[in-house]
């Protein structure tokens, strides 16, 4: 007889032996003889405060239980009296971890009793009081999740966006994680009609519980699932990134994904090393604008003006136009330079001019100062994170965009979210601040398979007007057969191409009536991801 692999459908060919069973073993032998039971979780199991393995359901004789077979089950019993030693042990570690960590994330926490969980949380929390608690919880109930969530003060639960099937189902998990859930637990919240309630002489503040949101710590991957490569295409891994920090909540990743690692890897049999990462942002030269002290501004200055060029070069007015500042040719038609400022710098506007081949030139598309033959570029010198142009071999990069526009979204009141699928693999998501009119936009292209074409959009009407275009990329994957090196941890050969200027993929159009813009969508190709900054 030869085993099956159900998953796959085909016979992987080996005989049944011990060592190779027809099904997973259930109990581990000890070497004094004794059994114990591999750890796991049950299916659906929704009884969270009591423990799966205890002789009521016999899940684990009745193979309900979907196990684990590095870790064993703890027998905790009902109480610290039932197995003392357990109970001291993990104590123990709990409250030595929580002197070291800010925040645990509790593994599987659907099979972990809840009443230990109360016990050890509250040991926890007595070293520390605001340590975070992240939880994986699978309940598939909402209402046994919420449950779970006021009992032990949960602040955040581990939700997975790889998981979702389509971009329609992305969209609406974008937006229920930044609104809401169907039931959600409570908070109190003054009223809007009412200061206070006067009863008997005494003056009380009315307070109405209002529902908030079940916090969600939303994924693009965790270490337990499969990446982009074998969920959808390899190349999803940008606009799938890009989707999960517009998302009103808080965000993470896992080690991997940015460099494009093309299979899940065990926690518990992967033996290799990552490699060291690679920071390099391309060989786009870095030029002190003007002497100052460590730890810089860097902005990014091109000249892209149609025509080939053999030299160009810029000056300005942040040191009375004196320097001669060369451009690098990053192709055949376009010139960068990151020019280094000050911290004092940050929020200044400079004037500055190009020279092309010892002519003086603007460009018109960009900010401008001046009038007739005296018209000069606007240089706006920011500490916002920049994505340097070029083609980078990972996400980091990107990342450090998207880590940094996530934060500034949230400090800065960027709260009322939108999310518009505009096409059937183009979605935008609007983060707004309601008090200044500000947002940012987000559109992307998904690849949840694979299609050659490009697609137009026409007509997406934007919540203001254009200001800046904060992130302009594709993502796609070079046509080289994958070779999994034996020593380091290594991914496919991508290769992310970040841009500066949108007018090769949008048209932008001007709605007077109501003061917006429109933008028309031309030739896109999957992976396309485009961040707007608007007025309102």
């Amino acid at each position: 007889m030869r085993n099956l692999n159900i998953e796959i459908g085909q016979k992987i060919g080996q005989e049944i032996t011990e060592h190779c069973p027809f099904i997973k073993p259930c109990f581990h032998k000890l070497a004094n003889g004794d059994f114990c039971v591999f750890n796991g979780y049950v299916n659906g199991y929704k009884k969270v405060h009591k423990d799966f393995a205890d002789k009521s359901g016999w899940h684990f004789l009745r193979r309900n239980v979907i196990v684990w077979n590095d870790c064993i089950k703890l027998r905790y019993g009902y109480k610290k009296e039932d197995c003392p030693v357990v109970w001291d042990f993990m104590e123990k570690y709990i409250t030595t971890m929580a002197k070291l960590f800010k925040g645990f994330r509790l593994d599987n926490a659907h099979s972990t009793p809840i009443h230990v969980s109360e016990y050890l949380l509250a040991k926890a929390r007595e070293v520390n009081p605001n340590i975070l608690i992240t939880a994986e919880l699978f309940t598939e109930d909402i209402n046994t999740d919420a449950k779970y969530v006021k009992h032990l003060g949960l602040n955040l639960l581990i939700r997975e966006a790889i998981h979702c099937p389509d971009l329609n189902s992305m969209g609406n998990s974008i937006f229920q994680h930044s609104s809401g859930e169907i039931l959600s637990i409570n908070t109190p919240e003054r009223t809007n009609y009412e200061d206070s309630l006067t009863f008997m002489g005494f003056s009380s503040e009315i307070q109405r519980w209002e529902s908030v949101p079940i916090p969600a710590l939303f994924y693009d991957c965790t270490h337990d699932n499969d990446p982009p490569a074998r969920k959808r295409t390899p190349q999803d891994a940008l606009p799938h990134a890009f989707l999960t920090a517009f998302t009103n909540c808080a965000i993470s990743s896992t080690r991997g994904y940015d460099e494009f690692i093309p299979k899940n890897l065990s926690v518990v049999s992967e033996k290799r090393l990552y490699s060291p990462p690679d920071y390099s942002s391309q060989a786009i030269p870095e030029v002190t604008a003007i002497d100052f002290i460590e730890d810089p501004i860097r902005v990014y200055v091109e000249f892209s003006i149609g025509g080939r060029y053999k030299e160009v070069s810029v000056y300005g007015e942040w040191d009375n136009w004196v320097k001669k500042i060369n451009l690098m040719p990053i192709d055949k038609y376009k010139w960068g330079v990151k020019l280094l400022f000050p911290k004092d710098y940050d929020g200044k506007e400079l004037a500055y001019k190009y020279m092309a081949d010892k002519k003086w030139a603007f460009d018109q598309r960009l900010k401008t100062i001046g009038k007739g033959t005296k018209i000069n570029n606007l240089l706006s010198v920011s500490t916002n994170i920049q994505a340097f142009p070029g083609i980078y071999e990972n996400l980091y990069c990107a990342r450090k965009f998207i880590n940094f526009l996530h934060r500034k979204m949230a400090e800065k009141k960027f709260d009322r979210i939108g999310v518009n699928q505009c096409s059937e693999d183009v979605m935008m998501v609007v983060r707004k601040n309601i008090e200044n009119g500000e947002s940012y936009v987000l559109i992307a292209r998904s690849a949840f398979k694979q299609k050659a074409n490009k697609v137009n959009v026409k007509g997406i009407r934007l919540p203001g007007q254009i200001v800046a275009a904060e992130f302009i990329g594709i993502l796609n994957m070079r046509k080289t057969r994958f070779e999994e090196d034996k020593k380091f941890i290594n991914g496919l050969n991508g290769a992310l191409d970040i841009f500066t200027n949108f007018d090769k993929f949008c048209r932008v159009l001007k709605d007077s009536a109501e003061n917006v813009d429109v933008i028309d969508l031309m030739g896109i190709p999957q992976t396309f991801v485009l961040v707007l900054k608007l007025k309102g």
